[in-house]
């Protein structure tokens, strides 16, 4: 999965840094995924496309106990040295996430940003399919996704802005996503896949996922006040929860 190994080197540590993370519109994805998640104390949660680790640590804060996984061995390195210094119980895997197997299942499975890297049909039915065989029965998947409407305005004080590389609305055509510090300034971009809602749940569905739900994002109180145009970044953000129940 090539372009799901966009984050490494000198982006590894764009991605990562506190510029791109002390935007107050950085927490609005996190915080609406940690309140649909809800009370997560002494749960198992498998945290897939788990990145430096800036999500588990969340999770692991309000008691769940974490298992992180993502592909990109330079993430993995960051989330090891940070978890080496803070010791909340986290385990760090580096994998794939279509060849994933751990031979155990979890309460919740909590993908942060995977499912919109899969580069055909295919390789998002396997996608899921990883988040569904690592769930009990029962178990829920409550993901960090792109919305099925990926194209965002570059708003004054907003951290992001998106744009077509590929055909518009087509799906799998490819998204470019460009992030800036709070002064505005350019710092990184990554770029994944376009698939409509139809399709994801289409192959939610495959997978035995059941109850399907996508919720936008709130604005945090700290981003209504410090940024004063926070209801049209509201709107204009690449990001949403979707969340479904294994059948």
């Amino acid at each position: 999965m090539e372009d799901m190994v966009q984050y490494k080197g000198d982006l590894a540590d764009k991605y990562s840094s506190q510029d791109r993370l002390a935007h107050p519109q950085n927490m609005v994805p996190y915080s609406t995924w940690l309140e649909e998640l809800g009370d997560i104390q002494s749960l198992e949660i498998l945290d897939l496309a788990c990145g430096s680790g800036y999500g588990s640590r969340m999770l692991a804060e309000r008691g769940a106990r974490v298992t992180g996984v993502d592909i990109a061995p330079e993430m993995i390195a960051k989330a090891q040295e940070i978890e080496a210094l803070d010791a909340l119980g986290i385990t760090y895997i580096v994998s794939d996430a279509k060849k994933l197997d751990l031979h155990k299942t979890f309460d919740i499975v909590a993908p942060s940003f995977l499912f919109n890297y899969a580069k055909d049909k295919q390789e998002l039915i396997e996608l899921i399919a990883t988040a569904a065989i690592h769930l009990n029965t029962g178990g829920r998947m409550v993901a960090l996704n792109a919305p099925p409407n990926p194209i965002i305005l570059r708003l004054p004080n907003a951290n992001s802005s998106t744009e077509w590389l590929g055909e518009p609305n087509k799906e799998g055509s490819l998204v470019r996503m460009h992030f800036y510090d709070l002064k505005g300034d350019w710092l990184c971009d990554i770029d994944f896949n376009y698939w409509s809602k139809e399709t994801y749940e289409e192959c939610f569905n495959l997978a035995g996922f059941t109850n399907i739900e996508w919720v936008p994002m709130r604005m945090t109180e700290e981003g209504k006040r410090l940024l004063p145009n926070w209801q049209d970044i509201e709107k204009n953000i690449c990001s949403i929860v979707v969340k479904g129940i294994k059948a």
